[in-house]
């Protein structure tokens, strides 16, 4: 992939994980507790891929030094 296209899918995954995370926050004090672990669970999905991107744009970074 190019270096660009990483960047951008990098900053897509984090603000989606800024998203999810806001919605968890305000749905704590609630009673559904299945639709909190939904969000979890995606939440987990989404940290996964930001570590796998960040692999790549550090080794990017790293071969264009």
């Amino acid at each position: 992939f190019p270096y660009t296209t990483l960047f951008r899918s990098d900053a897509y995954v984090l603000s989606q994980i800024k998203e999810i995370q806001a919605q968890i926050k305000s749905m704590q004090n609630n009673e559904d507790m299945d639709q909190v672990f939904e969000l979890m669970k995606k939440l987990t999905r989404l940290n996964e891929i930001k570590n796998i991107l960040s692999k790549e744009l550090g080794e990017r970074i790293i071969l264009k030094m």
